[in-house]
């Protein structure tokens, strides 16, 4: 059961078209780089290194398009963050008779580990950070 919640960061329209490609979550095991804390803050003109140190390596590098003068690269991270656990409704369970011969029917409730998995793309322009798109989903794993 999926709960979710889609949202665009900061970006300009074209090169989000060009960027679409996997969607979120869909990254191999050991390429989702787990977030504790606070996710962390990206700022325009970071260059390669500081965007590893902060980040790690991306889950894919993908070759950019365009002029020959200008070297550009995306950057995709698959990030998660755990967000709790949850108590929800599984279901309603219903019994008939009882006390004086009522029925009565009354939910059902499970514990649901909530996640935010985030895709990132980071677009790289002769190195640094030009700009940068997230799209999350918010997950119950029960």
């Amino acid at each position: 059961m999926y709960f979710r919640a889609s949202i665009l960061v900061a970006l300009p329209v074209l090169w989000l078209t060009a960027c679409s490609g996997l969607p979120v979550g869909s990254g191999r095991a050991g390429q989702v780089t787990i977030v504790n804390g606070e996710f962390p803050v990206l700022t325009r003109g970071m260059t390669l290194a500081e965007i590893r140190q902060t980040l790690g390596e991306p889950a894919e590098i993908q070759p950019g398009t365009g002029a020959t003068d200008v070297t550009s690269e995306v950057w995709v991270y698959y990030l998660e963050k755990s967000l709790g656990r949850s108590t929800v409704v599984s279901g309603l369970t219903g019994t008939l008779g009882g006390d004086f011969g009522r029925a009565g029917m009354g939910p059902d409730y499970i514990i649901a580990e909530r996640k935010l998995l985030v895709t990132l793309r980071l677009l790289m322009v002769n190195g640094r950070l030009f700009a940068q798109s997230a799209k999350s989903d918010e997950r119950m794993e029960f």
